[in-house]
């Protein structure tokens, strides 16, 4: 027996776990036959074999079950190794992290689903790869240093690696290298990663995030939740000019003390707001809209976030929206007064010519007609700065160098008669040409050099300056630029006179506000400044305090934005009058005003049988014309609107040989009234008369079919000499015909 378990143990102990349980087995059964066996030839007595028999099963039996068990044990924890043999190897091919287990020379041994997924593989190649394959080219070498550091100190390296898949694909991975050391040798290396580019793009962004709020220059601060300041950026440094080393860490009561319950509101999650409130700054108290909310999800509250916006700025353009609302108002209002006041004058002129007509040359009364004449002309000429400051006065702009126009306006002052004031200029060489016309502009370097000196009693010093301003954004065009940005041409005259404090700053360009003697201003220079300036697109900044001088700056786009804007709008700002009425060529013929003087007898070339049909909706404008050309023969024909002009004009078939007609009627505009008449008289010449026009709008031909003009307030010869002068025209027109 015992060489039979000798046989079978040699032929099975290489095939566990069979091998280690028979083996065991055949000691025991070994073990009992030689007892047995020893026995035996001891005593040679078959007598005993029994006995010894059952001594040997007594002691065999206990033995055989003890060794049974300890080979049952054993196959159990073969059994619970294998078990946890094939539960590791789950877990780690089905691991999140990639695993990766790789030879000293880099060469892939193991790699686990997640490891290969990194790469974008589905699974492990079959030819054996290098490890550094897909390490990213830049971070090869770091890699290696730091694997090399693990081999020598063998411990465990952690580091960031980015890993290069298909396509180009490229993740950063947070990696642990370990050392797996057998017999005091490192035979490998084990790599445990962990895929955090989503986290390090998150991280980019917060970081970014975090330095726009950081550098904004919108105030913005958070607080903890225990009220404490935690962010303080750039702009509430700005606006309060507290540095955040001083802020950061403060509680928000000593900085918010007004809004300090609304903040407990927030904090308890009761909304946000928003309020008006004023900030301790270096500068003072300042007016602030605070807004704050809540940060954070239900009751885990982060903080409160906190956003200030400075309101002095809107408070300025609040302020300035006003004022240019209250101007385009006083606009509308000057434009209707000079309107009405054109039309008085042209009676009062008209009745004071016919008075004086009837006059002896060297009498008191005669005197008193001319002061009347002279008089009214003043007016015309206030009437005129009137529909300046509207804008109804149309211009003619062209391109302009106001270098030239400074020199010759300064050589103009310097000739009369200032000579308490000394004048300095400073031309650029940069400065654009403006899109305007010369003689307005001409006008207001006229009217502030005027309110210059006036601001100097006992004389000083005018400096003007032309130079160059280019806005690159729309925002940072004041409120009410039309033209956007691009090149401005900066026209800037500063005094060193009496100064002006911010309330009368507020009202100097108010028509008729003057802050002279009644004698010494009628308060329309200023005003007539402003409607020149926003005529030509632009605006006018002011800088002036008490005791310390003025200064004007006109700012005027550039030609070229200028010509821009009037080709995208369609019209010149000004020109409220549009083309398109077809007619015959106009003869153009200049602006007559008639100067005041002595009448004297009725020039005979004047006088005439011919009808007029005269056309306004002032009964006394119509009385004193028709006076006048009743006096040198002609008969005269009346009607005080469109309809009753157009009625004259069926009934009668067109008896009139020359209409006059006021441009401003009731119920139309100009431009319909004249295609109305057309339609009836095509051939009559017609003579315009307006407060509002100039000669140039009227004689381009075609413009407005009309052959005359005559501004309002015009003498009684000068509406004869025109009215004879477009008679005979037409006289000579049809005998060349």
């Amino acid at each position: 027996v015992f060489l039979a378990g000798i046989v079978y143990i040699l032929a099975n102990i290489r095939r566990p776990p069979l091998g280690s349980s028979l083996w065991t087995l055949a000691i025991g059964l070994s073990f009992g036959a030689m007892v047995t066996a020893l026995d035996l030839l001891a005593r040679r007595d078959p007598s005993t074999l029994f006995q010894t028999l059952g001594m040997t099963f007594e002691i065999m039996i206990p033995v055989m079950f003890f060794f049974y068990g300890r080979v049952r044990g054993h196959e159990q924890s073969q059994r619970r190794v294998a078990v946890s043999e094939q539960s590791y190897r789950l877990i780690v091919e089905h691991a999140g992290e990639a695993i990766v287990r790789f030879g000293l020379r880099g060469e892939v041994l193991f790699a686990n689903e997640a490891g290969w997924r990194m790469v974008d593989r589905k699974k492990a190649p079959e030819e054996p790869l290098s490890l550094l394959r897909f390490i990213h080219p830049e971070d090869r070498r770091r890699a290696l240093k730091l694997a090399v550091r693990a081999i020598r100190r063998r411990e465990p390296v952690d580091f960031e690696v980015r890993v290069v898949g298909r396509g180009e694909n490229i993740r950063t991975i947070a990696a642990t290298l370990i050392p797996i050391i057998r017999a005091g040798k490192v035979i490998h290396l084990q790599g445990i990663g962990r895929d955090i580019t989503a986290e390090r793009r998150a991280l980019s962004q917060i970081r970014f995030l975090a330095s726009v709020i950081t550098e904004s220059s919108a105030p913005i601060l958070l607080l903890n939740p225990e009220g404490k300041v935690t962010v303080w950026n750039r702009g509430a440094e700005e606006l309060t000019g507290v540095p955040p080393a001083r802020a950061v860490g403060h509680p928000y009561s000593e900085l918010f003390p007004y809004v300090s319950d609304l903040f407990l509101e927030v904090a308890a999650g009761e909304g946000a707001f928003s309020v008006e409130t004023e900030l301790p700054t270096s500068e003072g108290m300042v007016p602030v809209l605070l807004t704050a909310y809540r940060v954070g999800m239900g009751e885990a509250s982060q903080g409160i976030a906190v956003f200030l916006q400075d309101l002095r700025r809107l408070r300025t353009l609040e302020e300035q929206l006003q004022h240019q609302q209250r101007m385009e108002a006083l606009g509308k209002l000057a434009g209707g007064i000079a309107h009405d006041f054109n039309n008085l004058l042209t009676i009062i002129s008209g009745n004071a010519s016919i008075l004086a007509e009837h006059l002896e040359k060297d009498s008191a009364l005669s005197r008193y007609a001319q002061g009347i004449l002279r008089a009214a002309k003043r007016g015309a000429g206030m009437t005129s700065q009137l529909l300046t400051f509207s804008r109804k006065r149309p211009y003619t702009p062209r391109r302009v160098s106001l270098d030239v126009m400074v020199e010759e306006t300064v050589d103009l002052l310097k000739h009369a008669g200032w000579r308490d004031v000394r004048f300095e200029v400073e031309l650029a060489t940069n400065v654009p040409d403006a899109w305007a016309d010369a003689s307005r502009l001409q006008q207001v370097l006229m009217n502030l050099c005027v309110n210059a000196k006036e601001a100097m009693p006992r004389g000083g010093r005018i400096t003007i300056r032309l130079k160059r301003r280019r806005y690159h954004t729309a925002a940072a065009l004041p409120h009410d630029a039309v033209t956007g940005p691009g090149d401005y041409l900066v026209l800037e005259v500063k005094d060193t006179g009496v100064g002006m404090d911010p309330t009368v700053i507020s009202r100097i360009f108010e028509p008729f506000y003057t802050t002279k003697s009644e004698s010494k201003g009628t308060g329309l220079g200023l005003a007539n400044v402003h409607g020149i300036v926003h005529q030509h697109h632009g605006w006018i900044e002011v800088d002036s305090s008490p005791g310390r001088g003025t200064t004007f700056r006109v700012l005027l786009p550039g030609c070229e934005l200028a010509q821009s804007f009037v080709n995208a709008s369609g019209v010149e700002r000004g020109a409220a009058f549009p083309p398109g009425v077809e007619s015959p060529a106009a003869e153009p013929h200049p602006e007559k005003e008639g100067a005041p003087g002595h009448g004297g007898a009725q020039a005979p070339h004047l006088r005439g049988r011919e009808t007029i049909l005269l056309v306004d909706a002032e009964e006394p404008v119509r009385e004193i014309g028709g006076s006048v050309l009743e006096m040198y023969g002609y008969k005269v024909l009346q009607a005080g609107d469109a309809n009753e002009t157009l009625s004259l004009l069926k009934r009668a078939g067109n008896p009139a040989d020359l209409i006059v007609m006021d441009w401003d009627l009731p119920g139309t505009d100009g431009v319909s009234f004249v295609r109305q008449v057309r339609k009836f008289a095509p051939g009559t010449p017609i003579l315009l008369l307006s407060g509002l026009l100039t000669s140039a709008q009227v004689e381009t031909p075609g413009l407005y079919g009309v052959q005359g003009f005559l501004a309002k307030p015009f003498l009684p010869e000068a509406l004869v000499a025109e009215v004879r002068s477009l008679l005979d025209s037409r006289a000579r027109r049809n005998t060349s015909s």
